[in-house]
């Protein structure tokens, strides 16, 4: 796989994550949701007018989805539709996100990538949190480098690190 980081755009595979220059390293004066645009392929702060105003809030508001007038703009969801958030747990600057649903472990990388740039991406809009870490009914849960390990610390502006080395299960590129 290829990655290619130009100021905030990881290009790896048919997918492209832009997300807006002054957004790529820091966090904004107000929380924002991100969710897909442009088919899919880039990471786009939602349009809404009022965000959420604490964490949980926001990834409920991740799973409900754009509304109207996002999906209009042409926003979708990167999280399937069954997705559930179990719990979120915030310490030491990091978020630790449980996520449940039948669709997630059937996640390929590149649409796994999606979910994880979405979730970490809002919840890092949030200026006490710098890092995302995801379980899945209390297991660990993200993408896996080539040694079978879960990559645990998802970071805005970061998020092209372990995409070189990343897979998802399925994906034949480790066996678990």
């Amino acid at each position: 796989m290829r990655c290619v980081t130009v100021v905030a755009a990881a290009s790896l595979v048919g997918i492209t994550l832009i997300v807006a220059p002054s957004e790529a390293g820091a966090t904004s004066a107000r929380p924002m949701l991100y969710f897909l645009g442009n088919s899919g392929r880039t990471l786009v702060a939602a349009t809404r007018v009022s965000a959420p105003k604490t964490p949980p809030a926001a990834l409920a508001a991740l799973v409900a989805g754009p509304d109207a007038a996002e999906r209009a703009e042409g926003e979708e969801s990167a999280l399937p539709a069954a997705t559930r958030v179990n719990g979120i747990n915030v310490q030491a600057a990091a978020a630790t996100v449980d996520l449940g649903g039948t669709g997630l472990t059937a996640l390929r990388t590149i649409p796994r990538l999606r979910a994880i740039a979405s979730v970490t991406y809002t919840l890092t809009s949030f200026p006490a949190i710098k890092a995302v870490r995801f379980t899945l009914n209390g297991r660990p849960w993200g993408v896996y480098n080539h040694a079978g390990r879960v990559i645990r610390n998802y970071r805005r502006g970061t998020l092209a690190h372990p995409w070189l080395s990343a897979c998802a299960p399925g994906d034949g590129c480790f066996s678990p």
